[in-house]
């Protein structure tokens, strides 16, 4: 009973609070990061990756009277914070003994919905340990029916190889009532054998629920459903009502699959003001030379002009790491007293106080574009697909887009590949960059792949 009491007493808890508290805000940040257009892979994990792993370190090296103390605490189902269960799950998971993965999962299924359940469940699939997924699957096959449903909520994002009984979860969950099993269900689909894995998602790409439809868009067009590929475009011609997030997403379902006529479809629904922003980012996927002429003109536009820059950037290349490219960033002027007199402004309540990811993006010189896009559509074969100025013909043409692509931009790319290869080469892309490690392995084997393809003709 002394040597624990004795270790308690060698904690220094105000350093650990610190660490905790450290930690929390770098998961803010990082999370924020995976959507941000400021930020490459490379970058993101030597900084704000590298500061938030060294924090849960910190965390770890406590051992059992952190743990005990502060972590296990954090996971209590009355918790209120989930970064900070996500933190101290993390630090749980930083110990190699597999006894601890069996202790989180058993305490995963014991909480209700909920910001401790959530901040656990989002700490195994970011932990950077190669045997969570399989331990997780593991205990699915062999342990309580009952369990079941909360293990593959939790291990759904990360994916891995389920077996039989997570298998036959899928048809059952995807009829649930609860549109977060649902959601599971359509990211599950994506990791699972493509018979089942179509029953469930070509049932949910109906759904009520935006983020369940899009997740079951994805995994149908990863399987290579010819249905969710015209549900797709007539998506995106606006051909039935569906939500924004929806209609975003098969824009850039089409524009990545490869079609010729997508840069048509686009120049159509650039007429709907609501639809141009999402028509302009669905563009930048599409990689087709045709689409540069659409978005040049867009350059000078206020609100749409640093958007079409980028759109140009992921087509051609130019531009990418020139800052002559780009109005340089000007400091605010300072405010007087003068200008502060006098009633405020009515403030807008229902806009976002922390802004867009849009917001971050760089001001173009349209004239330096102009003056840069004859000589490099010299260069670019119209029949062909295009990244950053790369012909899209190769596996290892896709490896050098996604280390050089914004964060924000990963995510597409890396569904593109994902339904190019027909579910064989997944890169999580929410993920640290240790956990992708293994995936980009597994693209850089995978030899000639065809950007230019068409759909309905990807084997």
């Amino acid at each position: 009973m002394a040597e624990p009491q004795q270790a308690r007493d060698l904690v220094r808890w105000d350093i650990v609070e610190e660490h905790l508290d450290e930690a929390e805000f770098l998961a803010v940040l990082w999370e924020a990061a995976l959507d941000s257009p400021g930020y490459r892979e490379a970058e993101l994990a030597r900084s704000l990756e590298r500061r938030l792993l060294l924090h849960v370190e910190g965390l770890a090296v406590g051992g059992v009277p952190v743990a005990d103390r502060l972590l296990w605490p954090t996971l209590d189902l009355a918790a209120d914070s989930c970064t900070h269960a996500i933190v101290a799950g993390l630090a749980l998971l930083r110990e190699a003994d597999p006894n601890g993965i069996d202790r989180l999962l058993g305490h995963l299924v014991t909480l209700p919905p909920g910001p401790a359940f959530d901040g656990l469940a989002t700490a195994l699939c970011l932990a950077p340990r190669n045997d969570i997924a399989s331990r997780m699957f593991s205990r699915v096959e062999h342990g309580a029916e009952a369990d079941r449903g909360a293990l593959l909520v939790a291990i759904a994002p990360r994916g891995g190889t389920p077996g039989n009984a997570a298998v036959a979860w899928l048809e059952q969950a995807a009829a649930d009532e609860d549109p977060r099993v649902r959601h599971a269900a359509a990211a599950l689909a994506l990791h699972s054998p493509r018979a089942a894995a179509l029953r469930a998602a070509e049932r949910l790409v109906g759904d009520a629920d935006p983020q369940v439809r899009i997740a079951a868009l994805h995994a149908a067009l990863v399987h290579g459903s010819p249905g969710a590929h015209a549900l797709a475009i007539d998506l995106a011609r606006g051909r039935m009502p569906a939500e924004p997030a929806v209609v975003r997403a098969a824009l850039v379902a089409i524009a990545l699959t490869g079609e010729p006529a997508h840069v048509d479809l686009a120049k159509a629904r650039l007429a709907d003001d609501d639809m141009r922003a999402a028509v302009v980012w669905a563009l930048g996927f599409g990689g087709r030379p045709a689409a540069v002429e659409l978005l040049l003109p867009l350059l000078g536009d206020a609100e749409l002009g640093p958007l079409a820059a980028e759109a140009i950037v992921g087509i051609t290349g130019i531009g990418r790491d020139d800052p002559s490219f780009w109005v340089e960033g000007a400091a605010q002027p300072e405010v007087t007293d003068a200008e502060i007199q006098g009633d405020l402004p009515p403030e807008d309540l229902d806009a976002d106080p922390a802004g867009t990811a849009d917001d971050e993006l760089p001001v173009p010189i349209p004239e330096r574009f102009l003056a840069a896009w004859p000589r490099a559509r010299d260069r670019m074969d119209p029949r062909q697909r295009f990244g950053e100025g790369r012909p899209l013909v190769h596996a290892s043409c896709y490896a050098e887009l996604l280390a050089g692509a914004t964060m924000r931009r990963r995510h597409a790319i890396a569904l593109e590949i994902a339904i190019r290869t027909r579910g064989v080469v997944r890169i999580p892309t929410r993920v640290f960059s240790a956990v992708s490690r293994a995936p980009l392995a597994v693209l850089d084997a995978a030899g000639a792949i065809d950007g230019s393809r068409p759909f309905a003709r990807i084997s």
